[in-house]
Formats: structure tokens, sequence, C-alpha cells
């Protein structure tokens, strides 16, 4: 490795060294944005990174170097799904749980000439692990298509519609399903809502496609919620309301336009699922609010919007350049979020309930009036979250240039180092859960052809 990175490091001295040698517009890095001057949507400049220190660069070098070698997880051991052989795959739980890093690719990453081009594939891979599989989205489709069949002949008419991030393929493993259930009543009140929602809980657990019902009959939007047994898919049921469908083909449509905001939108759901902050209900950022702030990055980024740069190659640099952007820089008590058209910057306006402006406004480009993050009370957290993972971000390319400068200078082996290891983690149970999946969808004998979507306009990744 030639490129060095010095022990204090402002994202602007990042940035530059970090295209040092780098002449492919295709993986350019953005120094600054064209808002870089609007007070409005940014905050003050960016910290420096934290010194690292010489001693502790070289103790990480050592630890990285004597690790055994990485086993990593494949998303199938045996593709007629068989049982593995038990001893080996106590080795492989053993060696994800040390590690965290099942993403990992060592043949790709000595291929890299480049910190940019080992943080764009490192976060390629993280993201490819991540997306749904072809055996984990046949599944959900199963679940849906027996709810369906079974409302149909027990509820005459009714007809059942899944939205959410399922067809847009932005669920991660422990995503519940989302799903409307059109029943032949029209002006539902409370009362009815209950009526309806209890009667479909009790005709699902007879069918044994629920257990632990419960239905939420008090919230905004009246539910159902319950567990499928055997899989363990959480299941949430509304009642004759279309805009969830609508709104999912809006995130379709906007997928479609702006390349790599599935892959980045699912990468920032992972990283707030890990820190409890994507349940709405908690004050937490919702998926739809999620995809609209990814959508809004992209749309304002002077290269990406130049198309100078393809997102799909950027994918580590665009995630690194998101965190500092949402964390550092906008504004969000003064500035709101538009998507529609091309994507603008607004005033936020005055929350009448709470007579102040929110902490953060995103409209919903079905209705200008909705501001989708208005129950996003805990998004001062998260934004520190983003601003912390950020420079530990930063933090962690210095301590990967440090190691491998350690281990050129003693002569030792340049193996591959994981710059997100401290960053995402992968545990044991999050391994066990996907390998239930796959192993179900081969005990069930089901087939691909039979549940996947051929007119789906969102491929695999």
């Amino acid at each position: 490795m030639k490129h060095k990175i010095p022990e204090k490091v402002t994202a602007e001295q990042l940035y530059g060294i970090m295209t040092e040698d780098n002449s492919d517009t295709d993986t350019a890095i953005v120094i600054s944005s064209e808002s870089d001057s609007d007070s409005d949507v940014q905050n003050t400049k960016t910290q420096p990174a934290k010194k690292v220190a010489k001693t502790k660069a070289d103790s990480v070098a050592r630890n990285f170097d004597d690790e055994e070698d990485f086993i990593a997880f494949t998303k199938s051991d045996n593709e007629d799904g068989s049982d593995k052989d038990t001893s080996k795959r106590k080795i492989r739980l053993q060696k994800v749980h040390n590690w965290g890093t099942p993403w990992f690719n060592h043949v790709k990453q000595a291929r890299c000439r480049s910190y940019t081009d080992m943080l764009n594939t490192e976060m390629k891979d993280l993201i490819k692990f991540l997306s749904p599989t072809e055996e984990e989205h046949c599944l959900r489709q199963w679940v849906i298509n027996k709810i369906a069949d079974c409302l149909a002949k027990t509820i005459p008419g009714s007809s059942v519609q899944v939205y959410g991030s399922f067809n847009t393929k932005l669920y991660l493993p422990t995503s519940d399903l989302d799903l409307v259930v059109f029943v032949p009543e029209e002006d539902l009140d409370r009362d009815r809502s209950k009526y309806w929602l209890t009667k479909i809980g009790y005709y699902l657990k007879n069918e044994n496609m629920a257990e632990d019902v419960e239905v939420v009959a008090t919230a905004k939007v009246p539910i159902v919620k319950f567990i499928v047994p055997k899989v363990g898919y959480h299941v949430d049921i509304s009642l004759n309301s279309d805009n969830g469908p609508v709104a999912a083909q809006v995130c379709i449509d906007l997928i479609k336009e702006y390349q790599g905001a599935q892959q980045l939108s699912l990468l920032v759901k992972h990283f707030l699922y890990q820190r409890n902050m994507n349940a709405v209900f908690s004050g937490g950022l919702g998926s739809y609010a999620v995809l609209l702030m990814v959508i809004s990055f992209l749309q304002h980024h002077p290269l990406v919007r130049s198309k100078k740069i393809n997102p799909l190659k950027n994918l580590g640099v665009l995630f690194f350049e998101f965190l500092d952007f949402y964390g550092n820089k906008f504004n969000g008590q003064n500035v709101a979020i538009t998507t529609t058209n091309g994507g603008s910057y607004s005033k936020s306006v005055i929350d009448p309930k709470r007579k102040r402006n929110p902490d953060l406004t995103v409209w919903d480009p079905l209705d200008t009036k909705n501001n989708v993050t208005a129950g996003s009370f805990s998004y001062n957290m998260i934004k520190l979250a983003f601003a912390r993972t950020y420079q530990a971000l930063v933090l962690s390319l210095c301590l990967v240039s440090q190691s491998y400068e350690y281990l050129e200078r003693s002569g030792r082996p340049q193996k591959p180092i994981p710059i997100l290891k401290n960053l995402v983690q992968i545990t044991e149970k999050d391994i066990e859960h996907r390998n239930k999946i796959k192993n179900l969808f081969y005990e069930m004998k089901l087939k691909k052809s039979d549940l996947l979507n051929k007119e789906s306009k969102i491929g695999f990744y």
C-alpha cells in the first residue's frame, strides 16, 4: 500500500488523499457540495477526526495479523438443503462470532489499489450480504399467499395486498411484513375495524398461520399483529387503505430513477436497526423516511446529479458522505426536504402542536402537507449516531492505513483488513436465522418459479 493517511485527518484531507492516483471518474470523491455556503442547510464545519496514537495502530496491526483465517458465511453450504456437518458449522459460527464480518471477501480486497477501492468494495459486499436472497423472498411470498388464501375462504370478497419494503426488497431478515386486507365493508369506524381485525386474527390462528395475536385498535391506523409459526415472521395487517400500496409504487419508481438508492437505503436501515432507531413508535426513522432522505441526498449530490460518477461503484464513499451530511452539515430544524420534481429544500414549518420547528421535516411525495418524520422525535440522537459513525469511519481508515504501514515495515504479510469491522456487527443469531429460513425453503420443497414475481421491476442485488 502506497497511500498514507496522516495521524490527524479532516474530512477534506481524507477526500484528497483517497482520490490520489485515481483518474477514473467513476470512482471520484466529492470534496464539497454546491450548497457548502448555505448556512441554513449546513451547520458548522466538520470537526477533524481524533488523532490516532502510533502505539495504538501498531497494537491493532498485530491483532489483525495474529487473527486466524476467517471462514466466510455463504448463502448455502449445500444447495439441496440437507443438514450441514455439525462440527464444521460450529467452527464457522465461532469464526463469525469472533470476527463479525461474514461479508468480508479477502480475495477481492487483496486486488484493491487504494483505500477508496477498499471501502467501496467492502461496502458493496456488505450490502450484498444484507440484501434478501431469492429463498428469503420466496418464503415471504409463500406466507403472503397462504394468508390471502385463508382469508379468501373465510371472508368472501376480501383481498390482500402487500406494501412496505417487500416489493422494493428493502427489508432486512428481521423486518416485519406489512399487509392491507380489503374487507367487504366501507367507512369502517374504530369499533368495526376492531371487529374485522379480531376476526382476521381468529381465522389465521385457526389455520395455524398466526400466533401471539394482538389487536391494536387504539392506534392511529388500527392493526392486528401476529407471528407466523415456524418461520417466525412478524406481520402487521391494516384494513381498507390503499395508501401503503400506492406509497410502495412511489418507492419503486424512485429506486428505478436513482441508481444506488436501494443499496444505500438498505445499509442505512441496517445501521438504524443495530441501534434500535428504526421504529417510528419509539421515535426512530421508518423505511419510507430513510428512502426519501437517501433520494434527496443523491438528488443534491453534484457528481451524481451531473452523472460524473456511477453511484453503484461508489457505495462506500456515498455512505461515508451520507453520514457526514446528515450527521454534521444538514440543519433539519431550519430546512425541509422535498423529493418531487428533482428535489429541493425549503424552510421548515413550525409544528403547531409543539410550537416549534420539527427536528426533521421530510415531505411525503403523495401529500406535500404530510411530514413523514413527524413521529421521529429521537432524530437528534440519530443525527448524533450519524456524526459519531462518520468520525469512527475516518478513524477506522486511519487504523487500517497505519496497520498496513506497520506490517510493511516489519516485513510481515499484509492480510486484507476489514474497514467496517467495528462499525457493523453481524451476530451469530443473525446467521442462525438466515440459515433457518434457507433450510425451511428447501425442507418445504418450494419452487422459486412459482413464487418469484417475474414482472418485478426491482431485482436482487
